[in-house]
């Protein structure tokens, strides 16, 4: 159960990032969610290596400042994709 829940804080995280970067109409659906779940992941243990009592999205509970830092973890994510894109099609 714990990780369907992932997919689906990841997918929202992912989606909530393309919309604040602009780049939902060209980036798909499965890259969206990939963004989303490895952004959540990053920001989550970051967050709680930071503070040490906040519990990151991969414990029992989601907190507001692990969504925070999981959307923030996806759009550092989608930043560096969209940097990495265009320079590969310079």
């Amino acid at each position: 159960m714990k990780g369907v829940a992932w997919v689906l804080v990841g997918a929202l995280v992912g989606w909530a990032a393309s919309l604040i970067m602009r780049t939902n109409e060209r980036s798909a659906l499965l890259v969206n969610v990939s963004v989303g779940i490895v952004g959540s992941l990053l920001g989550g243990v970051l967050l709680s290596r930071i503070s040490g009592n906040t519990p990151a999205l991969d414990q029992n509970s989601v907190t507001l400042p692990g969504l925070a830092m999981a959307l923030a973890g996806a759009i550092t994510l989608s930043s560096l994709i969209n940097y990495l894109r265009s320079r590969a099609l310079r």
